[in-house]
């Protein structure tokens, strides 16, 4: 019997059976013998589409998959939440014009009111807040580098490697910064955090767009924040026609028109005049 070109060790029948370069056969006693193919000594083809097949797909993006806290009202932490707050004397004339935040993984407020706060919110506790998702984010893989769709733009808008380090980097930047209303404030600073979290695959996150998320997906924390939000506005409205009649109306709505009108034309006609 030839037992030639045959590894006994447990190892080597190991191989023998996983590996493609080896082929099994029995002979007429039965017994199973592990010969060496020949592998085929042709040109080797180095072109980019085969290269690319032997790679393992790199994930597209990586993804935060941390648990989602609940909103815990009573203690008022609002985990991976943006949070609303109305302005006074703004918000009782444009009611939808409020102070905003952006919280830690552990429910943490920040905001930025010519300072950085910390769960202090400004002009007072949150009355309305919109539920973000961690998974929505886009941060560099550890292994295999920024992968998302916007790599290149989220590199040029300020990368991040977890939630609360792209806040913690847009704390940095705007720590030094100077508060406007009407050119670098609250809204700039989520804006920021959210574009360093690629959040939705976007990095062009403005004033406007955290306005609009605000008004359209924010939920009350509970009737009293309806109450703050709506009724100081619902009053003046009342109290103006009522002394005025349809001059207060015009005045309102010329007033209304100028402020909303500025925030939308600086926003995209000056480009990044706004986006401090």
């Amino acid at each position: 019997m030839n037992f030639s070109g045959v590894d006994f060790t447990l190892s080597g029948q190991y191989k023998a059976m996983l590996a493609p370069h080896y082929s099994s056969e029995k002979n007429h006693e039965g017994v199973e013998r592990y010969d060496h193919v020949q592998v085929s000594s042709g040109p080797v083809s180095t072109s980019r589409e085969e290269l690319r097949s032997l790679v393992p797909p790199r994930p597209v993006v990586r993804r935060w998959n941390a648990p989602e806290r609940p909103v815990d009202l009573k203690n008022g932490k609002f985990p991976y939440c943006l949070v609303w707050v109305p302005l006074p004397i703004i918000a009782w004339l444009v009611p939808f014009v409020g102070h905003v935040g952006i919280c830690r993984e552990d429910g943490v407020i920040l905001d930025f009111a010519g300072n950085i706060n910390v769960d202090n919110l400004a002009f007072g506790s949150c009355a309305k807040y919109v539920r973000l998702s961690p998974n929505n984010c886009c941060f560099p893989h550890p292994q295999y580098g920024h992968t998302c769709k916007v790599a290149d733009k989220h590199a040029a808008a300020g990368m991040a490697y977890s939630w609360d380090d792209a806040i913690s980097r847009s704390v940095q930047v705007f720590g030094r910064k100077s508060y406007n209303f009407f050119t670098c404030n609250c809204h700039s600073f989520v804006a920021n955090c959210m574009n360093r979290m690629a959040y939705g695959g976007h990095t062009n996150w403005n004033l406007v767009d955290v306005l609009l998320l605000a008004l359209v997906q924010g939920e009350f924390v509970d009737f009293t924040g309806f109450l703050r939000g709506y009724v100081p506005f619902v009053a003046i409205m009342t109290l103006g026609l009522f002394m005025a009649d349809w001059v207060y109306f015009f005045f309102w709505a010329g007033f209304a028109t100028l402020l909303l009108g500025w925030f939308i034309y600086g926003t995209y006609v000056f480009g990044g005049y706004i986006d401090c």
